[in-house]
């Protein structure tokens, strides 16, 4: 079993609405897809998400380090994939992103081969998972209106945006949560957005309208500020940016940081290494929740077969991708489906995408085989 074939492609599909957090607003999804063929007649799909902002990446970053990575890729033993990810990491640093695609294409492929789901394959944890609803930063009777009909749509957990004004913030809060009573769970997420003064202000006024957990209420380089708002509020924290790698994960645990760890592929690079900070945060009782970054349905689909697996992930948010129009959707056919506030896993082999709306893909940009 070798790798005779990777293909490169772009997409772009332009969001509904702006997204907008405390550190960026974002007009469109702008991602590189690939497919990795092998000598048995399997294929793999896989995405690169860039998001400059937090991962350091842009899709000529991105092309640039697959243009490394892939001829090396050519003649492996794609069930090797330890082999590959270490391979990859001596071959080029950080670029996460870039081998999340890689290792996700991989994966994809190996199912296929094996005849399993990837969830199965990786844990077999559940069927399904609880996924929230992100809603940017917003004026608060947008934010509130769109809220309301999401939940009438299915969702039954609101992840709201904040960390651009600390009051402002705190009234956006008040009024969801007096719009959509006691019942519908809230999580708030500042994005790096407010000083360790700012946080502990904010979520002690916040702390009253049952909040489940703030992710990121200070710089992702601040660990000490991130134990400092841990230890003076109520509401539990959970970390984003601050955890990238394994390592990450040690440093915010040995120091007390937080209360639960989102493990994204993207920046991670890939399922590989995300079932690493999962085991580490598992062995220190720590909860993870699996989130994306701005991703097509591909790459959340992935995603949501980590989730799935893992018996250490409790929280989901995977909503992006099927937030999207049909049209805009990648995966034409499989791959995973929502239904009443959760995200379902197919039980095809793989990723379980059967059709790929190819229509959307720009490329093949790049080639590599034998």
């Amino acid at each position: 079993m070798k790798i005779l074939r990777i293909e490169v492609y772009q997409v772009f599909i332009n969001l509904a609405q702006p997204f907008v957090i405390a550190t960026d607003t974002i007009t469109a999804i702008n991602s590189v897809i690939i497919k990795i063929a092998d000598d048995q007649g399997n294929i793999g799909w896989g995405e690169a998400a860039p998001q400059p902002v937090i991962l350091g990446e842009t899709v000529e970053s991105i092309l640039a380090c697959l243009d490394v990575i892939a001829p090396s890729l050519i003649g492996k033993d794609p069930r090797k994939i330890e082999e590959i990810v270490e391979m990859m990491d001596r071959l080029i640093l950080r670029n996460t992103a870039a081998k999340a695609a890689v290792d996700m294409a991989i994966h994809d492929l190996v199912g296929r081969a094996w005849g399993e789901p990837l969830w199965r394959l990786l844990g077999g944890a559940r069927e399904k998972i609880e996924t929230d609803l992100t809603i940017g930063i917003k004026p608060t009777g947008e934010a509130v209106k769109d809220i309301l009909k999401l939940l009438k749509e299915g969702f039954k957990v609101i992840k709201l945006k904040v960390g651009k004004d600390p009051e402002e913030d705190i009234e956006r809060v008040k009024a969801v949560r007096e719009a959509v009573g006691g019942e519908v769970r809230i999580r708030i997420d500042a994005n790096q957005g407010w000083t360790r003064q700012q946080a502990v202000h904010a979520l002690k006024k916040m702390a009253k309208y049952n909040i489940e957990f703030v992710e990121q209420p200070v710089q992702a380089l601040d660990i000490s500020g991130l134990a400092f708002v841990r230890q003076a509020i109520a509401i539990p924290v959970m970390v984003d940016e601050s955890v990238h790698q394994p390592e990450d994960a040690i440093r915010v645990i040995t120091e007390n940081a937080a209360d639960y760890i989102n493990i994204k592929l993207m920046k991670s690079g890939g399922l590989w290494k995300a079932r690493k900070i999962a085991a580490i945060a598992e062995a220190a009782a720590m909860p993870c929740m699996v989130g994306s970054m701005i991703e097509t349905d591909l790459a959340i689909t992935a995603a949501i077969h980590f989730a799935t697996a893992v018996t250490n992930v409790k929280f989901g948010d995977l909503d992006l991708g099927f937030s999207l129009r049909p049209k805009n959707r990648l995966v034409e056919k499989g791959g995973a489906e929502f239904s009443e506030g959760y995200v379902i896993p197919s039980n095809k082999p793989g990723l379980g995408v059967v059709k790929m709306r190819e229509e959307l893909l720009q490329g093949p940009v790049n080639v590599y085989e034998q």
